[in-house]
């Protein structure tokens, strides 16, 4: 028994794949500044991320150090903290930004 029951196979498809990429091609292509926003906070992130494990290690070794280097340990700290804030927030920054977008545009429609 097959889980879905609608025969979508044999439905004619209304759009192709190039009619759907040229849309949202030009959908970007409109709004170049939330265009290149995103492409920006996007390779932030990826960015943020990969320091990650660099920034971790850092505060492992410190800790492995001992007491004695606590100055060190409270750096490598702030640097692991600073990272995964800035990896957060470049990552999630965008859905404020584009939430406000569409309340103002359904403000604007009605």
């Amino acid at each position: 028994m097959e889980q879905y029951e609608d025969d979508d196979g044999a439905r004619q498809r209304v759009l192709s794949n190039s009619q759907v990429l040229a849309f949202i091609g030009g959908y970007w292509l409109k709004r170049p500044w939330l265009l290149a926003a995103t492409v920006v906070l996007m390779l932030a992130a990826i960015g943020f991320e990969m320091m990650l494990p660099r920034a971790s290690q850092g505060l492992i070794d410190a800790a492995v150090r001992g007491p004695s280097h606590a100055a060190q340990a409270w750096r490598a700290w702030q640097v692991f903290v600073l990272v995964y804030l800035a990896f957060a927030g470049s990552k999630h920054l965008h859905a404020p930004v584009d939430t406000a977008r569409r309340r103002n545009h359904a403000r604007h429609d009605q």
